[in-house]
C-alpha cells in the first residue's frame, strides 16, 4: 500500500482524536455532524497551503521564505550567511568536506524563514476554510487542537496557531534537473550534530557565481525541497456542488454586493465553474468523456466562453442549456470540469457525498470510474452517506479474486479492480456528546464489513417485519 500522507488530530471541531492515513482510495464514513466533512476539509488545507497548484507557486517560494526570514530574524540568516561564505572562500573539496551546520543553528534558521511562511499559509488557509476565529475550531470540550502532518506539529495557543514540532525533513537528495544532464544541486545529510550539505559545483557554476549569493541560493533550493515534500495538488468538490452550479449567476450576484460571505471551497468551486473556456488539457479528460457518456447520455461543452456550459446529446443530435439540465448532471458537471481541464496524475480530489441526485445505479457506475481513476493515479477522498456507493467499492476489491472469463462476464475490466491494499476506510464513532473518533475499518480482499449502515439496515427490516405482522392480525 502506499500511504500518501498521515494525519493526527487531537480536539479538532467533533473530532475527538484521530490517526488517518491518506491511501489512494481514503474513505469517510458516520452519522451527521460526526466530523468527516471537518477531517476532509482540513486534509484539504493542508494538502494545499497556497490555493494552487505547487508548479504555480514554486519559483515563488525560495524568494518568499527568503523575504521572510529576512524581514523576521535577519540576524539569524546573516550568522548563516557569513559561515556559508567563510566556507566558500576557503576553495573546499565539496564532496570531502561539506558545509555543516549544527543540527539546532539549521532546525532554527529554517523554522524562522520557511516554517513561519508555511506556517503563516497554513493559518490563513484554516481560517478561510473553517472560521476567522482560530479558537472556534476547538472542540465541545474546549480543548486547544493539535495538528500532526507528516511530522509537523501544529497546535492552537489561545487563537494563534504555532508550530510545535519543525525541522526540515532529509529525504536523500533535492534535485534539479537539466534538460540533457540531471545533474544533482546538492545533497543533505542529518546526523545527531550536524546537518551537512554537499554542493555540486558544476551544476550551479560557482567559478561564475558571486559567493555573496549562494548562500541565499540554497536556502531557497532547500525550502523549494520542504515545501515540495508537504504540498500536494488538491481539490475540493463540497456538498453544495449543485446549489452553486444551479444558482451561480445568483451566488456571484450576493457575493459582489457583499451580502454572503461564502466559504473558501465555495469560492474554488464557482472559480472552476467560472472558467467556461476548457483548456482540455487534464490528465483525466479521456476518463471524463467515458464517465459523461455513460452517467449522463451525452458530453459537457465548456469551451464557448459568451453561452456558458452546454451539454451535448451526441446520439439525438441536441443541445440543451446549462439552466434546463437535470439536478445529477449538474451536480456531476464540476467534478467533470476538474477531470477535463485540471486534472494532473497524481492529484489529491476530495469529493464530499458523490451520491448527491444521484440514482443508485449511477452511484455504481460512477464508483466504477472512480476506481479507473485511482488505478491511473488520482488519490480519491470522499464522504458519503451512501449504502450503494460502499458496496459497490466492495464489489470491486472482490473482483480481483475472480477470474478473467468472470470478469469479462461481469462487464468489468482490469481497471476496474480495486486493490484492497489501496483503501482506507474510517467509521467516525461517536464517543460521547459531539465527539467523534474515526475508527479504521479493516479491508482485505474480500472487502469489508460495512457496520455503518448494517444496524440501520436490520432495524428496518426488524420493522417491517413487525408492521408486516401487526397487518395481519
Amino acid at each position: 500500500m502506499v500511504i500518501k500522507n498521515n494525519i493526527r488530530i487531537k480536539n479538532f471541531g467533533p473530532v475527538k482524536e484521530a490517526n488517518i492515513d491518506i491511501s489512494p482510495l481514503t474513505i469517510f464514513v458516520g452519522s451527521n455532524s460526526s466530523g468527516k466533512s471537518y477531517s476532509a476539509c482540513l486534509i484539504h488545507s493542508l494538502l494545499n497551503p497556497f490555493n494552487g497548484k505547487f508548479e504555480d507557486i514554486e519559483d515563488s517560494i525560495s524568494i518568499d521564505s527568503l523575504k521572510y526570514i529576512l524581514d523576521n530574524n535577519g540576524d539569524i540568516f546573516d550568522e548563516y550567511n557569513y559561515k556559508f561564505i567563510d566556507y566558500l572562500n576557503s576553495n573546499p573539496d565539496f564532496s570531502n568536506n561539506p558545509f555543516k551546520l549544527p543540527v539546532d543553528e539549521f532546525d532554527k534558521l529554517f523554522y524562522e524563514g520557511i516554517g513561519k511562511f508555511y506556517l503563516k499559509s497554513i493559518e490563513s488557509n484554516l481560517k478561510n476554510t473553517f472560521s476567522n476565529n482560530i479558537n472556534k475550531l476547538d472542540n465541545i470540550i474546549n480543548s486547544s487542537f493539535s495538528i500532526e502532518f507528516n511530522g509537523i506539529s501544529l497546535m492552537n495557543d489561545n487563537g494563534k496557531l504555532l508550530l510545535d514540532n519543525f525541522f526540515l525533513e532529509t529525504t536523500g537528495e533535492s534535485e534539479n534537473s537539466t534538460d540533457n544532464k540531471g545533474e544533482v544541486v546538492l545533497s543533505m545529510s542529518r546526523d545527531d550534530e550536524f546537518v551537512s550539505i554537499i554542493l555540486n559545483p558544476i551544476y550551479l557554476n560557482l567559478s561564475k557565481l558571486d559567493n555573496t549569493y549562494v548562500p541565499g541560493i540554497i536556502y531557497g533550493i532547500l525550502s523549494q525541497a520542504f515545501i515540495s515534500n508537504l504540498v500536494e495538488n488538491s481539490y475540493y468538490l463540497p456538498a453544495s456542488s449543485y446549489t452553486i452550479s444551479n444558482h451561480l449567476n445568483s451566488f456571484l450576484t450576493h457575493e459582489i454586493n457583499g451580502n454572503i460571505n461564502s466559504s473558501k471551497l465555495d469560492k474554488e468551486l464557482m472559480s472552476l465553474l467560472l472558467n467556461n473556456e476548457t483548456s482540455e488539457e487534464g490528465f483525466y479528460k479521456d476518463i471524463a468523456a467515458e464517465l459523461s457518456k455513460e452517467i449522463l447520455g451525452g458530453v459537457l461543452q465548456f469551451n464557448n466562453v459568451d453561452e456558458g456550459i452546454k451539454f451535448i446529446d451526441e446520439k439525438n443530435g441536441i443541445e440543451f442549456d446549462f439552466k434546463s439540465l437535470s439536478s445529477s448532471v449538474k451536480e456531476l458537471t464540476p467534478f467533470i470540469k476538474y477531470l477535463v481541464d485540471l486534472s494532473n496524475k497524481e492529484d489529491f480530489l476530495v469529493i464530499e457525498e458523490p451520491e448527491n441526485h444521484l440514482h443508485p445505479e449511477n452511484q455504481r457506475i460512477l464508483v466504477k470510474y472512480l476506481v479507473k481513476l485511482i488505478n491511473n493515479g488520482l488519490n480519491i477522498i470522499l464522504t458519503t452517506h451512501s449504502d450503494y456507493i460502499l458496496e459497490q467499492f466492495n464489489n470491486l476489491i472482490r473482483l480481483g479474486k475472480v477470474n478473467e472469463d468472470k470478469l469479462n462476464e461481469l462487464g468489468y475490466c482490469d481497471e476496474n479492480i480495486l486493490n484492497h491494499e489501496d483503501v482506507k476506510i474510517y467509521n467516525f464513532k461517536k464517543e460521547s456528546d459531539y465527539l467523534y473518533v474515526p475508527k479504521e475499518v479493516d479491508v482485505n480482499e474480500t472487502g469489508f464489513i460495512d457496520e455503518n449502515f448494517s444496524e440501520v439496515t436490520d432495524e428496518l427490516y426488524n420493522e417491517s417485519v413487525d408492521i408486516i405482522k401487526a397487518m395481519e392480525k
